[in-house]
């Protein structure tokens, strides 16, 4: 037609929307939120992506990071947003989330109960992939300061959580603990050791596990582990030698320890993994060895 008239016209409200049906009641109730304003659009955003970053809000709604910086703050004052470090959630998300923390908590312990607690890896995967490595510390720095969980090693529990086995269970520990210690310095392999104890290779892990944990074995490669008080005449024996001698050989402490030659070697690597000694050619130096 000539000429060119208008004869409507409208106002993007949604730019990058995410697929819906048309005419549904929620979505309209949804759309006259967004038409009211700048920040009730960043908070539909935010539920839509579950967490996001300003630039990731800058691409959604074509606002300048400016001032979606400043809406953003104006909303965490009126406790609708949270920041998770550099990813934003809404209040509601955050508390979701965090409820998933701690009940992804109670069933790890409840399926693992000789354990002191869930990975920091395995609590992460209970939450959307989208939340960031530094999103998913901030949620954790949150819970831990409220007391909802605590801190277990390198792991985490429930506060008053402590592993326990159940009775039979606790007779298959003491027993691989009592033949680790009766061995001393002269225990075989894990897998030897489970053959003269007769116990199945698979359901004793959780054993070690316990025991590993609870610090009454000590790993020192996946086949070889030593009891405490073993591992501690061993460490004195290497403080020992250090106090007489610049450089010790495997050979060596074999023969102080009295232990067999692969024992001697998963021991000194531990000990250079700790930075106890430090390897050069066929002999080891003492380089941060601990005081008695």
């Amino acid at each position: 037609y000539s000429p060119m008239t208008t004869i409507g016209g409208g106002t993007v409200i949604d730019p990058n929307p995410v697929k819906h049906r048309r005419f549904r009641g929620e979505v309209m109730a949804a759309l006259a939120e967004l038409e009211s304003g700048e920040r009730s659009f960043l908070m539909q955003k935010l539920s839509e992506q579950g967490c996001a970053r300003v630039r990731d809000l800058e691409l959604l709604s074509g606002l300048g990071a400016e001032r979606i910086a400043d809406h953003l703050a104006a909303l965490a004052e009126q406790e609708k947003v949270v920041s998770l470090a550099d990813q934003w959630a809404t209040a509601e998300t955050a508390r979701i989330w965090r409820q998933k923390l701690l009940e992804a908590t109670d069933r790890f312990h409840a399926e693992n109960s000789l354990l002191p607690g869930i990975p920091r890896a395995t609590l992460k995967g209970a939450l959307p992939p989208a939340l960031s490595q530094k999103g998913f510390d901030s949620l954790l720095e949150g819970a831990l300061a409220a007391g909802d969980l605590v801190q277990a090693g390198d792991s985490l529990a429930r506060p008053g959580f402590s592993a326990a086995p159940p009775p039979a269970m606790m007779r298959e520990v003491e027993r691989i603990e009592k033949a680790y210690r009766e061995a001393g310095t002269q225990a075989k392999n894990k897998r030897e050791m489970l053959e003269r104890l007769g116990m199945n290779p698979e359901k004793s892990e959780p054993c070690f596990a316990y025991l590993i944990a609870q610090g009454r074995l000590i790993r020192l490669s996946d086949e070889t582990l030593f009891d405490m008080e073993t591992y501690r005449g061993a460490l004195e024996a290497l403080r020992s030698h250090f106090a007489k001698k610049e450089t010790l050989t495997l050979a060596e402490f074999r023969d102080q320890i009295g232990s067999a030659r692969k024992q001697v070697q998963a021991l000194l690597e531990h000990f250079d993994g700790l930075k106890y000694t430090m390897r050069r050619g066929d002999e080891r130096v003492a380089w941060k060895l601990p005081k008695g």
